[in-house]
């Protein structure tokens, strides 16, 4: 549940400011929550990575969340490539 209002209120944030404010100043906020947001799902399983080293073991990062930015990682790669 926690995620999902987290979700929604981003994505209402972005819409009304996709609608309310001028393209430029628009385009240029969403772009910077973009990235942001990119740094942020980038950096979260540094969190775990002391466990992973201590244990030797990639157990301690979650599969979905792997699998998903590896999948987003090569997107952008053949998007890039096209």
């Amino acid at each position: 549940p926690q995620h999902i209002q987290g979700t929604a209120l981003c994505v209402t944030f972005i819409l009304l400011a996709a609608a309310t404010m001028p393209k430029e100043s628009a385009t240029e906020l969403i772009g910077k929550l973009g990235v942001a947001f990119c740094v942020l799902m980038f950096g979260s399983p540094l969190a775990a990575l002391k466990n992973v080293i201590l244990t030797k073991s990639a157990k301690a990062l979650p599969l979905p969340f792997t699998l998903a930015t590896v999948f987003n990682c090569f997107t952008w790669s053949v998007f890039g490539l096209l």
